[in-house]
C-alpha cells in the first residue's frame, strides 16, 4: 500500500508544478495549410515559438513528368532577425525538412512570415529538394527547386 500512495502523491506533485510552470503558454501551436512544390497541398502542425518542430502531411500529386505520392515530412523552423508588431517570433526562418515516407528527400528553404494579427499570417519559404534514396533521383536532376506559400493560424 506505501507503494501506491508514494506512487499517486508523486503524480499529484508533478501535475501541480506542471500546471503551475509558464513554459506551457498560449500561442505555441500553429495549425497550417499551404500549397507548394514537393510538398503540393499540405496541412501541418507546429509546436514553438522562434524554435518550431512540426509535422506535415501532403496529398499525392501527378505532373507529366514528376508523380509524387501522399508523403509525410518532419520540419524544424529557427526563427531569427526583424521584429513584428503583432507578436514576438522573428519574421524570417529557416527551414529544414526531412521528407520521411514513402520518398526520402531533406529541403532547406529559408522564409518570411507576414503576420495579419498575432494569431494568422502567411508564410513564404524558397530552397532545395536533396534526395537522399534512388526514388527521386533520375538521369536529368538530383537537386530540384523547392518552395511552399501557406496559411497559419496560433493558438
Amino acid at each position: 500500500m506505501k507503494i501506491n500512495a508514494s506512487i499517486l502523491r508523486t503524480i499529484l506533485l508533478a501535475g501541480l508544478m506542471l500546471s503551475a510552470n509558464p513554459v506551457f503558454s498560449q500561442d505555441k501551436f500553429e495549425i497550417f495549410g499551404g500549397f507548394g512544390f514537393i510538398d503540393m497541398e499540405t496541412i501541418g502542425l507546429r509546436y514553438g515559438n522562434n524554435f518550431q518542430v512540426g509535422l506535415t502531411q501532403s496529398f499525392g500529386v501527378r505532373y507529366s513528368i514528376l508523380q509524387l505520392p501522399p508523403q509525410t515530412a518532419v520540419e524544424i523552423y529557427c526563427h531569427f532577425g526583424g521584429k513584428s508588431e503583432f507578436t514576438e517570433q522573428h519574421p524570417w526562418y529557416m527551414l529544414g525538412r526531412l521528407g520521411c515516407f514513402p520518398l526520402g528527400y531533406f529541403c532547406p528553404r529559408l522564409g518570411r512570415s507576414f503576420f495579419f494579427s498575432g494569431r494568422t499570417g502567411i508564410n513564404i519559404d524558397l530552397g532545395i529538394i536533396l534526395p537522399i534514396g534512388d526514388s527521386l533521383k533520375s538521369e536529368y536532376y538530383t537537386i530540384l527547386p523547392s518552395g511552399r506559400i501557406s496559411f497559419f493560424y496560433r493558438f
